[in-house]
């Protein structure tokens, strides 16, 4: 029966309000089996997640029955721990409460000194046939089934290397350590060298080759030149036999000349020993103070001559701390360096005098008195510089005659000798009684002090 247009629009209307409500129905039915499904599927996760629990915790529980049967300290305790990690432990799904229980085992069987002892083994074995494979055509693959005698011989093999290239690592370091000082010491050496001999070389010069061998010959001549000093008269004219290389390296032959200076001077050592054996005590001071004197006298010599005789305002200076025993020293603070030899020289001068004269402390009067008698200071007149000398030496003479020990060039403290700018300077202190022929003095040279055997010019005839 065919549908008006009026029935149609009536029958779509009614079913366009009844549609809405019907997918509602079916939205809500398709939730309610998605929680459904939900549920059973928790349901199955929790009865998964139990069947876990318990067969991680019966295995463990087998695991632990194992490990609490074996001995901590047995040598074959980790190959069994390892089996039975292998056999309980690995591959299964261990749940939180299990696995917290295993790494609680765990911790203690690492810090076993027998597991650790293993474990280091199991890793210089690794390292040894590496290092075997290495410098050997024939390889080891197997490690894990490698004969014990094989392996105990690769180990050793490897052991033997790492000693040898230990060695070998502190050796170098060693001549490493050593180059660096010696060549720091040798800069200083450089250095002192420089200054010495006022050298035109700078101190980058160092490594220049013509440099270092000047420094050579002046330090060997240095070397030779404090022994002939000490050797005396007999010493000085083997420094005539000293002979340069001829590739100019230093001397060829100053070990043998420092071999024979050094037999001089042990001999003289020996006579020295025989003469003062048998002295009495007063006797042997006397001797030791007229030593310090002749000694002392040189040094204010040679003070004088270079000049370096120090002016009114110092002097004031050394005399206001004229007994001080204090650590740090006024005069040494306040005063040019030149001087100090000076003052060094005149206190150790006056106190070798009154000590040996009072054999008490000294007095200031005392010192200060001694030291206007004896000791030049500047604005003095030549006739009073030289009364002031003589006084010095006789008072000299006299202390070494209480020692009844005669004046000997082969006893006594080395002097060094007198050093003069030219040789017209040393004539005129020649004249002075500064020298006597025969005398070792030093002469200033565009290459340092040379030393040479004094021999006045001979008098002109009318």
């Amino acid at each position: 029966m065919a549908m008006d247009g009026k029935t149609f629009l009536a029958a779509f209307q009614v079913g366009s309000r009844l549609y809405p409500d019907e997918v509602d129905r079916r939205i809500n039915r398709g939730k309610i089996n998605l929680q459904k499904e939900l549920l059973e599927l928790e349901k199955d996760v929790e009865i998964a997640k139990k069947e876990r629990e318990k067969t991680g915790l019966k295995e463990f529980n087998e695991f632990k029955q194992g490990f609490e049967k074996l001995d901590l300290n047995n040598v074959n305790f980790p190959t069994q721990w390892k089996n039975l990690v292998s056999k309980h432990i690995t591959g299964i799904s261990m749940s939180p409460t299990a696995n917290a229980m295993y790494k609680n085992i765990k911790d203690t069987v690492i810090k076993s000194e027998v597991y650790k002892a293993s474990e280091v083994g199991t890793a210089d074995v690794a390292r040894a046939v590496q290092h075997w494979n290495q410098n050997n055509l024939e390889k080891i693959t197997d490690i894990a089934n490698l004969p014990d005698d094989i392996r105990q011989s690769v180990v050793k093999s490897h052991k033997d290397f790492l000693r040898e290239e230990r060695k070998t690592e502190l050796r170098d370091e060693l001549t490493l350590k050593d180059e660096v000082a010696r060549e720091g010491d040798e800069r200083a050496t450089f250095t002192t060298f420089l200054q010495e001999t006022g050298s035109s070389y700078k101190p980058e010069d160092f490594n220049k080759p013509e440099a270092r061998n000047e420094m050579r010959i002046h330090n060997q001549l240095k070397e030779v030149k404090d022994l002939a000093i000490e050797a005396g008269k007999d010493g000085v004219p083997l420094l005539k036999r000293l002979k340069v290389k001829d590739d100019g390296t230093g001397y060829a032959n100053d070990t043998e000349i420092k071999a024979e200076l050094q037999e001089i001077i042990d001999n003289r050592k020996t006579k020295r020993g025989l003469q003062t054996k048998s002295l009495s005590e007063s006797q042997g001071n006397a001797f030791s103070y007229s030593e310090r004197m002749r000694f002392d006298n040189r040094v204010i010599d040679q003070m004088y001559v270079k000049g370096l005789v120090p002016e009114d305002n110092i002097l004031d200076t050394l005399l206001t701390d004229w007994g001080s025993d204090s650590k740090t020293d006024f005069f040494n603070v306040v005063v040019d360096p030149k001087f100090r030899q000076f003052k060094t020289a005149t206190d150790n001068f006056i106190r070798a005098v009154l000590r040996k004269e009072s054999g008490a402390a000294i007095a200031e009067s005392e010192y200060r008195g001694a030291f206007r008698d004896y000791i030049p200071r500047l604005g003095d007149d030549p006739e009073t510089v030289e009364q002031k000398r003589r006084l010095r030496l006789g008072i000299t003479n006299v202390m070494r005659r209480v020692s009844s020990i005669p004046w000997d060039d082969e006893g006594g403290i080395p002097l060094q000798p007198l050093q003069f700018d030219t040789k017209e300077q040393a004539e005129k202190y020649f004249n002075l009684g500064y020298v006597q022929p025969g005398d070792t003095i030093e002469i200033k040279t565009d290459s340092g002090w040379q030393p040479y055997i004094y021999k006045p010019k001979p008098k002109k005839t009318p």
